[in-house]
């Protein structure tokens, strides 16, 4: 199948391979980074000058290099052309994925190149088994700010290897032979990270492919804040966990892909009422393997700890689903009245919580239908339309997804009364199933 500029979604995982005579997996969107290290294979000892491709998949991403921004939307690609004497940083602001194509059709190639965000402490790799006659040559490179430390299946990296400054950049790339098998490259100060690089060659065939294609799972960190804890410890089965201080139950989605997303609100068929007054909205209310709601004082509790994104998924009554992520997300103590902040939307169903203006939920307080926080002149917002508590803007907004379960009248229901995501199904288009999951960003 040939795709051009297009979003790919799945209900399961899969794997996605794009080019022709030069070809490599494309990494999904959680694997994109902001910040980038163009290293042409010269610098490293290989190869010769380099292109790198830099493929958008957000509105007006904004890509620097070397001082100079362009703009791209969501597909479009920017060509960066790095003289084999020297280095670029990329940056953008917001995920980009960076892909390196080699210049010459002798030897052609494309690799997926690892946003600096997602440098590991520790790599597994396997080499590949080479076919062919005449000498096989497998060798691991580094892209590292640290040159000592370094330890290659339990053994001190040969102290011998020589460490070349990639130019002015801060960093320093070198290189070993290895041989054929798997190895565990770690670096001993577990705040190091760094990119690898691993290649082999024959008479016949040759293969390279970086480290750091997934962004690091955070470390295990005791006592558990979250389901991303509870994913570093180990755990992989989706069910209820205990987070500390305070203690309190939450339901994690263990995603092997995801490091583990704690699910906030939960709805599957319509047999909780979601119309409710403040107190239940602040403490939680339904059950964690079912309909639910958190809760927002754990919301805030979980969302304080560190950075997290939120991810939406959404059903319709014939089975399609779509999904809105946001790369920032929080919600503020119970003295700001549970204010949220949201920004950075990825997805397929539209952006029904930060479209600039009267509809924007970013910066606005809790409200329910007994406690009116919105700043809308005319009404209660949760009181007029859906009777679920949400972060109103002062338009009431797009977005109602702890609205009324409403079955027999799509898509032409009240405007704004049932479980509403309008970006996607419109105002009057109640939703079957949605899930609100959220997890540690980086």
């Amino acid at each position: 199948m040939v795709f051009a500029r297009t979003h790919i979604s799945s209900s399961a995982p899969v794997a996605v391979v794009s080019g022709g005579l030069r070809s490599d997996q494309v990494l999904p969107l959680d694997g994109w980074g902001t910040e980038y290290l163009a290293v042409p294979d010269l610098v490293q000892g290989r190869g010769s000058a380099g292109l790198f491709r830099v493929i958008a998949a957000n509105d007006d991403t904004e890509v620097t290099v070397q001082g100079e921004t362009t703009t791209l939307q969501p597909g479009e690609y920017l060509d960066v052309d790095v003289p084999a004497n020297e280095f670029r940083k990329i940056k953008s602001t917001a995920p980009v994925m960076v892909v390196q194509i080699s210049a010459s059709d002798s030897d052609p190639y494309m690799t997926t190149v690892p946003a600096v965000e997602n440098y590991h402490n520790t790599y597994t790799f396997t080499t590949v088994d080479l076919q062919g006659p005449g000498t096989h040559v497998r060798k691991l490179c580094i892209v590292s700010q640290v040159t000592s430390g370094f330890e290659l299946d339990d053994s001190p990296l040969d102290p011998s290897i020589v460490w070349t400054p990639i130019l002015q950049s801060g960093y320093s790339t070198g290189c070993t032979d290895i041989t054929e098998g798997s190895h565990t490259l770690i670096h001993t100060d577990p705040t190091a990270v760094y990119d690898i690089f691993v290649s082999g060659s024959s008479n016949k065939e040759t293969y390279g492919f970086h480290g750091g294609q997934l962004k690091p799972c955070p470390p295990d960190p005791p006592p558990p804040r979250d389901c991303a804890d509870w994913f570093a410890k180990g755990s992989r089965d989706d069910g209820i966990y205990t987070v500390d201080d305070p203690p309190f139950n939450i339901w994690c989605d263990m995603d092997p892909f995801g490091c583990g997303g704690t699910v906030i609100q939960r709805r599957t068929s319509g047999s909780l009422d979601f119309e409710r007054e403040w107190s239940d909205y602040e403490n939680g209310f339904g059950d964690l393997d079912g309909e639910m709601w958190l809760g927002l004082k754990n919301i805030s509790v979980i969302s304080s700890r560190r950075n997290h994104m939120l991810h939406i998924l959404l059903e319709d009554w014939d089975g399609v689903t779509a999904h809105a992520s946001y790369s920032v997300f929080s919600v503020g103590a119970e003295g700001t009245n549970y204010e949220l902040t949201i920004d950075a939307y990825a997805g397929n169903a539209g952006d029904s919580m930060g479209p600039e203006g009267r509809y924007d939920s970013s910066g606005k307080m809790f409200t329910t239908t007994d406690r009116k926080n919105d700043d809308n002149g005319v009404f209660n917002c949760a009181e007029a339309y859906s009777g679920g508590g949400w972060w109103y803007p002062p338009g009431c907004g797009y977005a109602y997804l702890n609205g009324k379960y409403l079955r027999d009248c799509n898509p032409h229901c009240d405007p704004s009364q049932g479980v509403v995501w309008q970006t996607w199904r419109g105002a009057g288009y109640s939703l079957r199933r949605t899930l609100m999951v959220i997890r540690p960003k980086g």
